[in-house]
């Protein structure tokens, strides 16, 4: 913790969560104000997911910031038992109907809950949520809602959102092969035992199409969706009914395990095209704005009557991995470590390019920068998008501010009217490695 005004440091507390996500200063309906943020459980990047998730408030005082509360360190949790069983909470925001006050959130998906969704709480009290009158969340959307295959559907995270004209933007995270590729493989591989498949995870070289097969249509890239504010209260509502598709998949894959004799084990699997559980086809495009690696949502912000999208390129840094073209190829942007799944060496790079998921996805980054028109230099970038109004469809504004080192668009501040960006770097060597902070002027189209 730190004060603002005298930008001093003033102490820590630690928490028992996997993450913690989205810290915001809300006013209350008495005029009192609140900060509020979540913490809860992930998977990804090693994470065993086992934490629970709540939501908290700060509940210290200037004098003594990081004492008092439930937990004894200036915090109170302000969610209930109910708000276990969804995810940690990426991005919310707060609205008004009929004078009363509401979070919508965007959760990830919780490994022993409920996949991701996008939810939204009861009316807030007076004086804001708190442990005696907390939050409860019910559902607005899945995302499984939208995704055909009900057990990788359940490895997506909702990430960022925001308002823009009478709607709310939302869209979707997926985490590399630690989303849909690990929920299937688990499922299949690790509990049903299907040969074929586990064959897979062992990059077994006979096995180099089946395993490009697996990968590619298990993969997902970003999704984009919009609700009619007048809507968000509508849990009721099957999502079809209310939620509209801008950026996705009108059909996708479906992994179908299958039985060569009736009661027996599965012993087998295909992969089968279905139509997405919304019914629709997307309003503006394919999910990820035609790029399979722009994977992350990353961030929304309505400003100077736009809509901004900050997305995150997973694939970024797998150029410079695969493509040695480049005469200073050894002098890299970014150490790598023997061992990972993808090590750089000098001695070639036959044995990770045989059969290994990146390179499939680096194949295939290349093949929708022909089909869809842009260039492989854009392709290494994080790409910030913008809607001019909610008619038309979002157009690449930046991609990488001239840096092919940015690979995303993290995070944003308001400040005196201003809107300033933060990006995130795939690079941690040489000059163009690291954060970089852009303000937006208007008329730097």
């Amino acid at each position: 913790m730190f004060d603002n005004v005298r930008k001093a440091y003033l102490g820590y507390a630690e928490f028992f969560f996997d993450t913690v996500r989205r810290f915001q200063t809300v006013d209350h309906p008495d005029g009192s104000r609140g900060i509020y943020w979540f913490g809860g459980p992930d998977q990804s990047g090693g994470q065993l997911g086992k934490s629970m998730n709540a939501m908290l408030r700060w509940v210290g005082t200037a004098d003594e910031p990081l004492s008092g509360g439930m937990l004894d360190n200036g915090f109170d949790i302000v969610s209930d038992q109910r708000f276990h069983k969804y995810g940690v909470v990426g991005d919310f925001r707060e609205f008004t109907v009929e004078g009363r006050k509401h979070f919508v959130s965007s959760s990830w998906y919780n490994p022993y809950g409920e996949p991701a969704a996008m939810l939204v709480s009861n009316a807030m009290p007076a004086s804001g949520y708190s442990a005696a009158a907390p939050v409860v969340y019910q559902i607005v959307m899945k995302y499984t809602d939208y995704d055909p295959d009900p057990v990788g559907g359940h490895g997506a995270k909702m990430a960022a959102n925001a308002f823009y004209g009478d709607y709310l933007y939302f869209g979707s995270y997926h985490q590399g092969t630690s989303g849909a590729y690990d929920k299937i493989m688990h499922k299949y591989c690790d509990e049903e035992q299907i040969e074929s498949l586990c064959k897979l995870s062992e990059y077994d070289y006979e096995d180099i199409e089946a395993h490009r097969e697996f990968m590619m249509k298990t993969w997902r890239a970003a999704s984009v969706f919009r609700i009619r504010r007048e809507d968000l209260l509508a849990v009721d509502t099957p999502s079809r009914d209310k939620v509209e598709l801008l950026y996705g998949k009108e059909a996708d894959w479906v992994f179908t395990p299958t039985r060569s004799k009736q009661g027996a084990n599965y012993d087998g699997y295909h992969f089968v095209k279905e139509k997405n559980g919304l019914g629709q086809k997307p309003l503006f495009g394919d999910e990820g704005f035609g790029h399979q690696g722009m994977v992350y949502t990353f961030t929304f912000v309505e400003h100077d009557g736009k809509l901004f999208l900050g997305s995150w390129n997973a694939t970024a840094g797998l150029f410079d991995m695969f493509d040695h073209t480049d005469p200073e190829f050894w002098t890299h942007r970014a150490l790598y470590f023997f061992g990972l799944p993808v090590p750089l060496s000098p001695f070639g790079q036959t044995a990770v390019k045989e059969n290994n998921p990146a390179y499939f996805l680096y194949q295939s980054i290349i093949e929708d920068a022909k089909t869809n028109g842009y260039t492989l230099e854009e392709a290494r970038k994080g790409w910030l998008m913008v809607f001019e109004d909610t008619d038309s469809p979002a157009a690449k504004f930046k991609d990488g501010f001239g840096n092919f080192c940015n690979n995303g668009v993290r995070n944003y501040a308001k400040v005196d009217g201003e809107l300033y960006l933060g990006t995130t770097s795939w690079c941690n060597l040489g000059k163009d490695s690291g954060l970089e902070y852009y303000k937006y002027e208007g008329a730097n189209r």
